[in-house]
């Protein structure tokens, strides 16, 4: 991984030019032993001071970080921090098969790592003290399950101490599990697609408070909170999980007493219909959380203390419609300030997602990816296989400024496509 810092960082809209920039400076990091083990991007973050955190996948031997040695254990992950003139800081090992997802950073220094693991993963400081375990998904026999279908949140100190570690663990839904022996006990068989996961895409810091951004699916208890997705029961014997979202709250401090300020899922937690949520995003910015989904079904919409239930078509022929739900709430007393429902509809298979929401004067930007016509502009159609798009809404009503997409055709290669990262 080469790593740049430039000295001046821009802002690019459909209309304004690139600014000329200047690299300050620039260092490697070899973490990987095998280009299998290589990700599409790594999760930075920044400070106030300058100071710059990254974090990314380990293999083979690990590296040298001086003063800090990664040694993983398999495919792990590493948190590295550089001061503001480039030079090795620290480093962290995350010991086991676990990704990082997202990172962020507060006034005081301290970085805030989420990511996904699998089985039973080590966390440290970098003075290798106050080591956590933290285990992961298991099935219904008890075995860790393949693939990371749990998450964690870990919090270190500027000095990269380990403040606290907390490992969001789903399980299988109630109703799927009493469904499905009822159609064992009636039926003597039946089919359950099993698609149990907690994601964590993305985390920002205010007020005392870190904000988590999560996509999921099953049931995850955090505190006194417990967060319950959906699932498919199709003719009494085919189940499956649906996914669901919410941005949420914890205390920055222990990162405890979660609070939920958003969240979507199927209504009344079981359909016949493949309805679910594809992608959530946000951004904190003077006391309103700017929160987005993209939905399809019946859909129950939390913002703030207000609920409320949507419908969006879908047909026999496979058409679906895809709502883009975009909300604004004031956090002091959780009241809705301003929100709207952009809409598109595809037969598609591929899955349009929110990835990122910047807020920017009075305007609110989101960006993602998109499989087929635009959700905030239904007359742009994608060129290939999805385009890159990015929407400028007035944060004052959420109505579209303008819209951008990539445009670019990138072949008739399955493998081709375009990734959102940063």
């Amino acid at each position: 991984m080469v790593l740049s810092i430039l000295g001046v960082a821009a802002m690019m809209t459909a209309s304004a030019a690139v600014p000329a920039t200047t690299q300050v400076w620039e260092n490697t990091i070899y973490s990987v032993a095998s280009a299998e083990d290589v990700n599409y991007a790594n999760e930075m973050a920044f400070t106030a001071g300058g100071e710059t955190y990254v974090a990314g996948i380990v293999s083979g031997e690990g590296f040298r970080f001086c003063p800090s040695v990664v040694t993983p254990v398999g495919v792990s992950s590493y948190v590295a921090k550089y001061d503001d003139k480039g030079m090795s800081a620290w480093a962290v090992t995350i010991a086991g098969a676990a990704t990082v997802t997202a990172i962020t950073t507060d006034a005081e220094g301290n970085v805030y790592v989420a990511g996904t693991l699998a089985d039973e993963v080590t966390f440290a400081g970098a003075d290798e003290q106050n080591s956590t375990v933290i285990a992961g998904y298991k099935d219904e026999f008890g075995a860790y399950s393949e693939g990371q279908k749990a998450a964690f949140i870990a919090k270190y100190d500027a000095e990269g101490a380990l403040k606290a570690v907390v490992p969001f663990v789903p399980s299988i839904l109630p109703g799927v599990a009493t469904d499905k022996a009822t159609a064992e006990s009636i039926m003597g068989f039946a089919w359950y697609d099993e698609s149990i996961y907690f994601k964590i895409s993305n985390l920002e810091v205010a007020d005392g408070k870190l904000y988590v951004g999560a996509l999921y699916t099953g049931s995850t208890t955090i505190g006194e909170v417990k967060l319950d997705a959906a699932y498919q029961n199709v003719e009494g014997w085919m189940f499956a999980d649906l996914a669901s979202c919410s941005v949420f709250t914890l205390d920055a401090a222990k990162l405890e007493n979660a609070e939920v300020l958003f969240s979507t899922s199927v209504k009344g937690g079981v359909t016949a219909n493949n309805e679910s949520t594809t992608s959530v995003a946000f951004d904190v910015n003077e006391g309103v959380l700017y929160a987005s989904a993209i939905v399809s079904g019946t859909q129950t919409i939390k913002i703030g203390t207000s609920e409320e239930e949507k419908s969006f078509s879908m047909t026999d022929e496979g058409v679906i419609e895809y709502a883009t739900v975009v909300a604004a709430v004031n956090i002091a007393d959780k009241t809705v300030k301003v929100s709207k429902i952009y809409t598109q509809s595809t037969g598609n298979l591929n899955k349009d997602a929110v990835e990122k929401i910047a807020v920017a004067g009075d305007n609110v930007y989101v960006a993602g990816i998109a499989h087929s016509n635009l959700a905030f502009d239904n007359e742009k159609a994608v060129k290939g296989h999805g385009d890159i798009f990015v929407a400028s809404l007035k944060a004052a009503d959420l109505a579209v400024n303008w819209t951008a997409m990539s445009g670019v055709e990138e072949g008739t290669g399955t493998d081709n496509g375009e990734v959102f990262v940063g």
